[in-house]
C-alpha cells in the first residue's frame, strides 16, 4: 500500500466504507479518486479485493459440498426422485 493510499484511508475512515458506496452506485471510482487524491487503480484494487471476499463468503464449505454430493448420489435419493422403487 502506498503512503498516499494509507493517508486516504485515514480520510475515508477505511476502504470498506468507500467500496460499498461505489458498488451501490452512490459514487464512482473517478469521483472517489478526485475526492481522496488517490489513483483510480488503487480504488479498483480495493473493489476487486472486496468482490473476491464476497465470492468466497458465498461459497459452500468443502464439508457442506461433500454432504450435498452424498445426498444426491445415494440410492434412496435417486429412487425418491424418479418415483420408482
Amino acid at each position: 500500500m502506498t503512503v498516499r493510499a494509507f493517508l486516504a484511508l485515514t480520510k475515508v475512515g477505511c476502504a470498506h466504507a468507500l467500496v460499498p458506496d461505489i458498488l451501490q452506485g452512490k459514487t464512482t471510482v473517478a469521483e472517489a479518486s478526485r475526492s481522496y487524491n488517490l489513483p483510480p487503480s488503487e480504488i479498483e484494487k480495493w473493489i476487486d479485493e472486496g468482490k473476491r471476499g464476497m465470492e468466497n463468503a458465498l461459497r459452500t464449505s468443502p464439508r457442506d459440498q461433500r454432504r450435498y454430493v452424498a445426498n444426491i448420489t445415494s440410492p434412496t435419493s435417486l429412487e425418491d426422485n424418479t418415483g420408482e422403487t
